[in-house]
C-alpha cells in the first residue's frame, strides 16, 4: 500500500544522488512510498517496477543495485526473504501516528545482499556499514540552523550505537512530548556506552530519560511547595478592600 512522503528541497541537489541516472533518482522517491514507516520493503523488483513505472520499460533490478552502490539503501536475506532497508529513512519521514509498525526484521546482523544469487559472508558488514549518517538527503535550506530535539537525539544514538539507526523511534517522541530535552536523553545513552551495556532498542533508556526529566524538575516543585499556594488575584482584591474598608472606620 503506497503511503504519502516527505520530498525536501535537498533531494534535488544531493551531489551522491545525482551521480546516480534520473530513473534511480525517481525511484528513490518512489520507494519512500512503498515502504513501512522504519524505512522497509520487500525486495520484489518486478512489483516495485509496477508500482512506481507501471508505463515505462526499465530493468528496477538494475536500479535497486544502482541505488544500492551508492549506499542509499540495504538489499538484504532474512529467513530466505529479500528485503530493502532505505537508509536513514526514519530521519526525515514522520510516518503517521496509525500507521502499523514494522513486521519485516532489521538488515543489522542479516546477510546484506550483493545480487540475488550469491551472498558473501565476507562482503556483508561493509555493505551494511552505511547505516550511519554519511549519506543524508538534506534539507538544504535548515542545514546551519539549530537542530530539532528528536533529530538531536536519534543522531547521537545512531552515532553511539549503530543498531539505533533502524529501530523504532516512536519512543523517542514520547520521552519528548514528557517534557525530556535531548540532554536527558543523551546523559543516558552516553552513560550505558561507558558502562559497555548492549543496547538493541531506545526504550532501553526510558527509565533513565524519566529520572532525569523528575530530577530536573524537582527543585522547581519543592519551591513552590515551600512558598505555598499562590492566592488569586481575585482573593487578594478582596483582602486588600477590606483591609482598607477596615482603615477607613478606624479614621471615623
Amino acid at each position: 500500500m503506497a503511503r504519502t512522503r516527505i520530498i525536501k528541497p535537498g533531494f534535488f541537489k544531493n551531489e551522491e544522488l545525482a551521480e546516480c541516472s534520473a530513473f534511480a533518482r525517481l525511484l528513490f522517491a518512489g520507494l519512500w512510498t512503498l515502504a513501512d514507516r522504519e524505512g522497509r520493503l520487500e525486495d520484489r523488483p518486478k512489483r516495485i517496477k509496477a508500482d512506481i513505472f507501471p508505463y515505462d520499460n526499465l530493468d528496477c533490478d538494475a536500479l535497486l543495485n544502482e541505488l544500492s552502490e551508492k549506499k542509499f539503501l540495504v538489499r538484504y536475506k532474512s529467513e530466505g526473504q529479500y528485503y530493502i532497508q532505505i537508509v536513514n529513512f526514519v530521519k526525515h519521514q514522520q510516518p503517521h501516528h496509525k500507521e502499523i509498525q514494522s513486521v519485516i526484521p532489521s538488515p543489522v546482523k542479516v546477510e546484506a545482499i550483493l545480487d540475488q544469487d550469491q551472498v558473501n559472508d565476507d562482503t556483508t558488514k561493509s555493505h551494511i556499514a552505511p547505516l550511519d549518517t554519511s549519506y543524508l538527503i538534506l534539507d538544504t535550506s535548515t542545514t546551519h540552523r539549530a537542530r530539532e530535539p528528536f533529530t538531536e537525539i536519534y543522531e547521537t544514538g545512531s552515532e553511539v550505537f549503530p543498531v539505533l539507526a533502524t529501530r523504532n523511534t516512536s519512543i523517542i517522541h514520547e520521552w519528548l512530548k514528557a517534557g525530556a530535552i535531548p540532554a536527558d536523553a543523551i546523559g543516558e545513552i552516553r552513560r550505558a556506552h561507558a558502562d559497555g551495556k548492549d543496547i538493541k532498542s531506545w526504550s532501553y533508556f526510558t527509565g533513565g530519560v524519566m529520572d532525569a526529566v523528575k530530577t530536573r524538575n524537582q527543585p522547581l516543585a519543592e519551591g513552590r511547595a515551600r512558598e505555598g499556594p499562590k492566592k488569586s488575584m481575585s482573593q487578594s482584591a478582596r483582602e486588600a478592600a477590606a483591609r482598607a474598608v477596615q482603615n477607613m472606620g478606624g479614621l471615623q
